[in-house]
């Protein structure tokens, strides 16, 4: 039997496009900015430690977002 979430996630998967991104912009304008900042802040030291110990290579952001492309 699916859970609330997963009922939601269907629900929302249904609406238009334009929908999900109101639906999107909602949901983001209800948490919590200060949080947000100190998760993402901790995100980039990681990423930043990672690629200077070689762990994670840096990628050309035009090569990023030929992935993206429409064909």
């Amino acid at each position: 039997m699916p859970n609330d979430f997963s009922k939601l996630a269907q629900t929302a998967m249904a609406l238009s496009y334009d929908d999900r991104v109101k639906l999107i912009e909602a949901v983001m304008v209800s948490l919590d900015a200060d949080h947000l900042d100190k998760v993402w802040n901790q995100e980039t030291r990681n990423r930043l430690l990672a690629y200077r110990m070689h762990g994670i290579e840096a990628l050309d952001f035009s090569d990023y977002l030929k992935k993206y492309e429409v064909k």
